[in-house]
């Protein structure tokens, strides 16, 4: 047998015992450190749930709420238009620069004179911040807060340029989130449209048209009614 002197047999035992309390208190050090990170997702996924939902818009009376998560939006239109469905493939195709949208099930409803159409939210692709302004108008580009003219309609010159800000559009904020309204109109027929930006997409809300008579005859139809109906509906645009 191997003689072990006895001050060599105490270092090797005082060793181990240290090397013992060192690993117990690294397992120790990390069970309160798993139990913190536990704790603190816990605490995220409960802050998460509790999260309250964005308050509903107050909604004239025969108004209902059309709200979507996806899109983020929330806003109110006439009941009489019915509900939201995807809209048909046919709808989009000859928009190469739209991912998605969504339109109102009935394409007329007697609210006022005059008004006809669907409602519709078409969502851009992702990183395509451009739309055409109007008809007859150029092609613009959101940039920060701001559209910029991207390109010009050669058959309608105007006198704006590639480059300049775009003025021919209101800007308001509601409840946070930054809504473009913009009014196009083609003899006698108008039609207001709403650009906002949630999730990083561009979004288009568009409101029925309006036809002061130059197509149905009805001469009578008075436009301030649809300037105060669109006013009602831009007041219930808020985030969701």
């Amino acid at each position: 047998m191997k003689y072990v002197p006895k001050a060599q047999g105490f270092h090797t035992v005082a060793a181990a015992m240290v090397l013992l309390v060192v690993g117990a208190a690294g397992l120790a050090g990390w069970k309160v450190a798993q139990n913190q990170r536990a704790e603190t997702a816990a605490s995220s996924n409960e802050t998460a749930q509790e999260k309250p939902r964005p308050a509903a818009p107050t909604l004239p009376d025969g108004w209902r709420l059309y709200a979507d998560e996806k899109v983020g939006i929330q806003f109110g239109y006439p009941a009489s238009f019915g509900s939201f469905t995807v809209s048909p493939k046919d709808d989009l195709q000859y928009s190469p620069q739209l991912e998605s949208g969504m339109r109102s099930d009935i394409a007329a409803a007697p609210y006022i004179p005059g008004l006809s159409g669907r409602f519709s939210v078409e969502t851009h692709k992702k990183g395509n911040f451009e739309s055409a302004s109007t008809k007859y108008g150029p092609t613009i580009k959101l940039t920060g807060d701001t559209w910029i003219v991207s390109k010009l309609n050669g058959s309608n010159p105007t006198t704006y340029k590639v480059g300049d800000e775009y003025t021919d559009i209101q800007r308001r904020n509601s409840a946070g989130t930054n809504v473009y309204a913009i009014e196009s109109g083609d003899e006698g027929v108008y039609r207001y449209s709403i650009y906002f930006v949630t999730n990083g997409r561009l979004h288009e809300l568009h409101l029925p048209s309006f036809d002061t008579g130059a197509y149905s005859g009805d001469t009578f139809n008075d436009k301030s009614m649809y300037d105060d109906f669109y006013q009602q509906l831009l007041e219930t645009v808020t985030p969701y």
